[in-house]
């Protein structure tokens, strides 16, 4: 089994490309890392595990989970190997994601040398190549930039419901930084923002857009607003000329909600997180 890290991701995608290039949609969370531009001294993790039969390829960006993608033979040893380079590092991942087979196979490796993971999400990828056409509740729509609102509490709120700690601090960032965006859409009633979602980063190569940060308060729930949130944010992601809108979906009550819009499963992820032993 051979190592390589690399420097930057352009080093990592000059080496990978054609691999990365077989699945796009499949290996997004890849891309967006790719596509950060980081280096080793500014948060990047990138590294290939490869043989004659198989490689395995892992990368981060700051304290992300790593992503990991394989193909080929002895997907243990290759995973043995990465396991090995965190361990004489003393540095293993909080978290990892990638198809089920690939991020098992990391645990095991990770639990003989002293970290332990334990699965976290059961992340579902979904597609939508053209809306249903459903009826959705009629309510006023605007993207933050045309609103002056703080969106702080609803971020720390989506954080909370997907398990990930986020400080205020750093919540009130992003709340700052979304202020200008034309891609965070809030569905607004009797004054009050209610729900919100956000367009990513496309996927230029393939023409597809990705549908995140999708909360809505506790007390706004099951009233029909992030049906229509989602909806119309799948609408404009086709109207800026997008072929495809995907999303990840791990609540099953959701899953329905995304289905009755128009999406449907295409891949199974799953995301470990580390934990004390």
């Amino acid at each position: 089994m051979a190592l390589e890290l690399y420097k930057d991701t352009e080093a990592f995608l000059q080496d990978n490309r054609a691999a990365l290039e077989r699945d796009p949609l499949k290996l997004n969370m890849i891309w967006r890392n790719v596509l950060t531009g980081k280096t080793a001294e500014t948060g990047l993790f990138a590294a290939k595990v490869f043989h004659s039969g198989g490689s395995l390829l892992a990368i981060r960006t700051d304290h992300f989970p790593m992503v990991l993608y394989a193909w080929g033979e002895k997907l243990d040893e290759m995973a043995q190997t990465l396991a090995a380079h965190f361990a004489q590092a003393g540095a293993f991942p909080p978290g990892v994601n990638g198809a089920p087979d690939a991020t098992a196979a990391f645990a095991r490796q990770a639990v003989d040398m002293g970290a332990v993971y334990r699965l976290k999400h059961d992340l579902n990828l979904m597609c939508c190549e053209s809306p249903s056409g459903i009826p959705v509740r009629d309510t006023g729509m605007a993207y933050i930039r045309d609103i002056d609102y703080d969106l702080t509490e609803y971020i720390m709120g989506f954080y909370s419901d997907v398990k990930k700690t986020i400080t205020r601090q750093e919540a009130q960032k992003q709340a700052e930084r979304f202020k200008d965006s034309d891609m965070l859409l809030c569905c607004v009633d009797n004054w009050d923002v209610v729900s919100i979602a956000m367009m990513s980063a496309p996927l230029d190569m393939i023409q597809a857009m990705c549908i995140s940060l999708v909360y809505t308060p506790p007390q706004y729930r099951n009233q029909g607003y992030a049906t229509a949130c989602v909806y119309k944010l799948v609408d404009d992601a086709f109207a800026r000329g997008n072929k495809k809108v995907f999303l990840y979906a791990e609540n099953p009550a959701a899953i329905a909600v995304y289905k009755k819009i128009g999406f449907a499963p295409i891949h199974r992820f799953v995301e470990d997180e580390r934990v004390e032993a």
